[in-house]
């Protein structure tokens, strides 16, 4: 068998795969042939200023009938420049699948529903999926104890947008997400996250050319956190309960505290936006939208016989602005996203309490802040889609840059530790399609550079201290996180994929790229971290 038809042959699996999905609907619609020729979902997503911003709405302005894709991917990742949190050896292995479909013309649907598989070794430093998620953390306390980790994630997002009128339409979307983590080794940890996201929208025509519409949105997600031991039950094993910047105190496991059973993190947003968008020109679209939220959530069971150990709030803004030009064969794409979010925790004063009746209930007298943080956010890029045909791009260039800035302080009354954490990354890449009958070569480059700056730590006490009991900290964490954001990097991204008609209306694929990255003036960290990715698939 030769090499083409072996390649072939892989992506022809796969698409049987993907086609279980959405055959039926390509028998019901086998006489549409215009959007068979789509050969990335990621320009469809950025067709114009409506699909690429973040209203609801926006699905409705789909610009071909139909379309699908099926994946599966390999990513192998190696490397000592990592975050405190994350592994220098893991792979993850992906199955996607994604289909808009416009059912009759005011009403498109989105389904998509992604798994993932991933292994990591030398694992260590915080024992929640994503520590950033949260106002609390539980880390490590030697890294004699990292090991391996294990998660599966599962995603399903479901969409709408249905005109009910010449002058409204109405949106819905629901992201439902589910993770299963564990770690391997003494103290081992088990978590379990359900994270839903639920939107409903409205958009009313003002005119001819302008919309505005309306948002509301809940998000749920919580984690819940147990640790175990399975080898020597003699040992102790201690854990820090990080309030920030690696601030807080120490616990022995079995202790009736946290990480004595099973303690869930609850998060629950309610956020507001507003959407204004139109045409400011022939084939100009400019898409506004600003968004509030408020944050709210604990740490603990609540009960009259149970703990919450801290409780939090937060306060978000958002401003997501969306703008594109169609001259011809030519789409210039601009997006700017910017974000601030000011969030305080707080930890209760409690003691259990036994009542006349032997029952054991816990009374709550107060509450000490233990944290507050502030965040800015801040992106731009654009996007040039060049020579298009039937939705297909000859070349692509794209341009942009982030820039974050995070003020934490962690407090241990009377003692404190701030931090103040600034960093950015700018980054051009490049793809060129080529086209040889029914068959697409594209090759990709892209190039990045990444630093950062701030003061790691600055201790204090706001009153002199009555004892000595100093605080516990993990200062190794605090200055491998500190450095894997401000250390300077550069990052080099080539890849290539190849696309070819497996039969009618289905297209295969494989795409093979990675991503080096070197970075400089490290010393907690290693100096590079690679990564390589495989992707095989089908658009139908």
């Amino acid at each position: 068998m030769s090499d083409r038809s072996l390649i072939k042959c892989t992506i022809y699996c796969v698409c049987l795969l993907g086609g279980v999905f959405g055959s039926a609907r390509l028998q019901a619609q086998s006489a549409q042939q215009a959007d068979s020729v789509v050969q990335d979902i990621d320009f469809l997503r950025h067709a114009n200023a409506w699909m690429s911003s973040n209203t609801l709405t926006g699905l409705s302005h789909l610009p071909v009938p139909k379309f699908s894709t099926a994946l599966l991917g390999f990513r192998k990742d190696n490397g000592p420049f990592r975050n405190y949190f994350q592994s220098d050896n893991s792979y993850t292995v992906s199955a996607v699948t994604e289909s808009y479909y416009r059912l009759r013309p005011g009403i498109v649907v989105q389904g998509k529903l992604q798994y993932d598989n991933f292994n990591g070794r030398n694992m260590g430093g915080s024992a929640l999926i994503d520590p950033y998620k949260h106002p609390l953390d539980v880390d490590e306390w030697v890294d004699s104890t990292a090991g391996n980790k294990k998660m599966e994630y599962y995603n399903l997002v479901g969409a709408i947008s249905a005109a009910v009128s010449s002058r409204l339409t109405l949106g819905a979307k629901l992201d439902y997400t589910a993770a299963n983590y564990a770690k391997r080794r003494d103290l081992r940890h088990v978590n379990n996250l359900t994270d839903i996201n639920a939107r409903v929208g409205a958009a009313y025509r003002l005119g001819e050319n302008w919309e505005l519409g309306v948002e509301y949105g809940y998000t749920r997600r919580i984690e819940s956190l147990r640790f175990q031991i399975v080898g020597n039950t003699d040992r102790q094993y201690l854990s820090l309960i990080n309030y920030g910047v690696f601030f807080g105190m120490s616990e022995r496991f079995a202790d009736n505290a946290i990480t004595g059973e099973t303690r869930p993190f609850v998060n629950n947003t309610h956020s507001g936006a507003l959407t204004l968008g139109g045409t400011l020109a022939p084939g100009v679209v400019l898409v506004n939208r600003a968004s509030y939220g408020q944050r709210k959530g604990y740490m603990g069971k609540k009960g009259s016989t149970t703990i919450v150990f801290t409780e939090h709030e937060a306060t978000e803004y958002t401003y997501e602005g969306d703008l594109s030009i169609r001259r011809g064969d030519l789409l210039h794409q601009f997006s700017l996203r910017a974000g601030y979010e000011q969030l305080s925790n707080n930890e209760n004063v409690y003691r259990a309490e036994t009542t006349p009746g032997q029952r054991t209930t816990i009374v709550y007298y107060g509450q000490n802040e233990v944290m507050s943080q502030d965040i800015s956010n801040l992106s731009v890029q654009y996007t040039a889609y060049g020579r298009l045909v039937n939705h297909n791009p000859g070349w692509i260039l794209q341009a942009g840059g982030q820039y974050t800035s995070r003020q934490q302080t962690g407090i241990r009354y009377p003692y404190f530790r701030k931090q103040d954490l600034n960093y950015f990354r700018v980054q051009v890449a490049g793809t060129k399609n080529f086209w040889v009958d029914e068959h697409q070569l594209s090759i990709s480059l892209g190039l990045a550079y990444g630093a950062g700056s701030g003061t790691a730590k600055n201790d204090g006490v706001y009153i002199p201290p009555s004892s000595q009991n100093m605080p516990a900290s993990r200062d190794s964490y605090l200055y491998r996180e500190f450095e894997y954001f401000t250390s300077p990097r550069v990052q080099v991204e080539p890849g290539v994929r190849y696309a070819t008609s497996i039969q009618q209306n289905i297209t295969g694929f494989i795409k093979l790229s990675t991503m080096l990255t070197r970075a400089f003036d490290t010393e907690y960290t290693g100096n590079h971290y690679n990564s390589f990715l495989v992707t095989v698939g089908c658009n139908f």
